[in-house]
């Protein structure tokens, strides 16, 4: 398995910036804007995360990703849910937010991390016609971006 080594949090230099607020899971800013992170659930998590590490000490493990943070905002009492990477499993990331929220989502603008820049390979067929199948049964509009991938989006719309 590829790796590659190189680090993608928050830049030290801004860290202690006054502008930037360090939080360690879910943060209410108010009724309409909610921000959550330790997503459960293990269904559908993308195989292309055995290969993104993180470092403990002195060692790389993998990553969980618990870390990853998820945006809900809530506007003329519709829910948007805005995700990065969608690496815990976007399945996951939505029944979290709809717990959190008590309601069904509208909409998900995500990532679905389908597409493994490393290996520079998809996902399989079968991994992506179920978690198409999963999502075509939510009653939302659905807008992804870039680690998607173009093969799992195309084989996704033809689903």
């Amino acid at each position: 398995m590829k790796f590659a080594k190189y680090y993608v949090g928050l830049d030290a230099k801004i860290k202690n910036n006054h502008r930037i607020v360090l939080i360690d899971g879910n943060y209410k800013l108010d009724d309409s804007i909610y921000l959550f992170s330790n997503v459960k659930g293990n269904n559908l998590i993308p195989n292309s995360n055995k290969s993104l590490l993180k470092k403990e000490e002195d060692r790389y493990v993998q990553d969980n990703f618990n870390h990853e943070q998820n945006l809900i905002l809530k506007e003329n009492n519709k829910y948007t849910l805005i995700a990065g990477r969608s690496h815990r499993g976007i399945t996951n990331i939505i029944e979290t937010a709809e717990k959190i929220i008590g309601n069904n989502l509208d909409m998900t603008i995500a990532g679905f991390h389908l597409f493994n820049t490393v290996s520079m390979k998809s996902e399989r067929f079968e991994f992506i016609e179920l978690m198409s199948e999963k999502l075509s049964n939510k009653n939302m509009d659905f807008y992804t971006y870039h680690c998607t991938g173009i093969k799992p989006f195309s084989i996704h719309t033809i689903i």
